[in-house]
C-alpha cells in the first residue's frame, strides 16, 4: 500500500510539474490554461481533500515531503493577493486600472501597425541618401552620419552590424516571466477555499514535520525550498485573509527564524564559491529572502 501511495503522489507530482507554454496556450485573464483545467480535474475528482487529509493526518507523516511539494505545484502560478482578492467585487481603482492596461495595449498595437506601414513602401529606393545626426557623437567627436532609412532610426545603435559578444553563462542574468496571468474564477476560489482550509487544519502541523525531516536531513537536496515558498506563500496568504497569528505559529518561532537565516548565510556563501551554479543559488537565496520578510511582515501585523 505504501508503495502504491507513493507512487500516486509521483504521478500526480509529475504531471503538475510540466511547464505551462503561454506562446502556446494563447490564453488570456480568467481563461482556463492547462494547468487550471489539471487543478479543477484533481478537484472535481476529491484529490485535494485527499491532500489536506494526508497533510494532517498522524499516520501519514512520512508523505509530509510529497505533499508540500504537490501543494507547491498546485500554486505555482498564484499569487496570495489575487486567491484573496478572488470573488469580491472588483474596486473602481481595479477596473479603472484593467482599462488602462487595455488601452496601452491597443495603442502599442496600433504603433506597430503605422510603423509597419511606414516601413512597406509602393518602391524599392536605391537612392535613400544620407542623414547627419546632430547631438550623436561617431568615434571621431563628429556627428553620426546616417545612410539607411529614416523610418529604422529609432532602432540605431553603435553596436548595429557589430558581432554579438558572447556572455559566459555564469555571468548571465537570471531570467524572470514578469508577465502574471490570472487564472479562471472557478480554480482560484477552490485555491482559496483550500488555502483557508489548509491553513486551519493542516498547516502548522505539515510545516513542523517538514522543518524536522530538513534538520535531520532526511529529504532530498535542496527539498528545503518547498518549504521556504510554503511559509511566504501562506504566510501572506493569512495576512491578507483576516489575520490569525495561531494559523501560523509554527512559523514564527525562534527554530524558523534561525533555520531561515542560516539557509540565507549558507546560499550567499555558495554564490560566491561555486560561481558555476551562481544562478540556482541566487534563486534560492531569493526564496529564503522572500521567506525571511514575509516573518517580519507578519511580525509587524502582530
Amino acid at each position: 500500500d505504501n508503495l502504491l501511495i507513493e507512487r500516486i503522489l509521483l504521478l500526480v507530482r509529475n504531471v503538475l510539474h510540466v511547464p505551462a507554454d503561454p506562446c502556446e496556450e494563447k490564453k488570456v485573464d480568467d481563461d482556463a490554461s492547462v494547468h487550471d483545467r489539471v487543478l479543477w480535474a484533481l478537484h472535481m475528482s476529491g484529490f485535494d481533500d485527499l491532500v489536506k487529509f494526508i497533510a494532517c493526518a498522524q499516520s501519514e507523516q512520512q508523505w509530509s515531503m510529497h505533499v508540500l511539494e504537490i501543494i507547491s505545484l498546485m500554486f505555482r502560478d498564484q499569487t496570495p493577493e489575487a486567491l484573496v482578492s478572488a470573488g469580491h467585487a472588483r474596486s473602481t481603482e481595479e477596473k479603472q486600472r484593467d482599462s488602462q492596461e487595455l488601452e496601452a495595449l491597443r495603442e502599442e498595437e496600433h504603433a506597430e501597425k503605422r510603423s509597419r506601414n511606414l516601413q512597406r513602401g509602393t518602391r524599392h529606393s536605391r537612392f535613400g541618401g544620407s542623414y547627419v545626426v546632430q547631438g550623436l557623437k561617431a568615434i571621431g567627436d563628429k556627428d553620426v552620419i546616417y545612410h539607411q532609412n529614416l523610418n529604422n532610426f529609432k532602432n540605431y545603435t553603435h553596436d548595429l552590424g557589430k558581432a554579438v559578444r558572447r556572455v559566459p553563462r555564469r555571468n548571465r542574468r537570471a531570467q524572470e516571466c514578469k508577465d502574471r496571468r490570472r487564472s479562471a474564477l472557478n480554480v482560484r476560489l477552490f485555491l482559496r477555499e483550500f488555502c483557508v482550509d489548509f491553513l486551519e487544519n493542516c498547516y502548522n502541523r505539515l510545516m513542523y514535520l517538514v522543518k524536522e525531516n530538513l534538520i535531520r536531513e532526511q529529504t532530498q537536496q535542496h527539498d528545503e525550498t518547498y518549504y521556504l515558498w510554503a511559509l511566504s506563500f501562506f504566510m501572506a496568504f493569512n495576512r491578507g485573509n483576516g489575520f490569525r497569528a495561531d494559523l501560523v505559529s509554527e512559523t514564527m518561532s525562534i527554530r524558523a527564524f534561525h533555520f531561515i537565516e542560516r539557509n540565507i548565510t549558507n546560499y550567499y556563501e555558495m554564490m560566491l564559491t561555486d560561481r558555476k551554479e551562481a544562478t540556482s543559488w541566487s534563486r534560492r537565496m531569493h526564496l529564503a529572502l522572500k521567506a525571511y520578510q514575509e516573518l517580519l511582515l507578519t511580525v509587524n501585523e502582530m
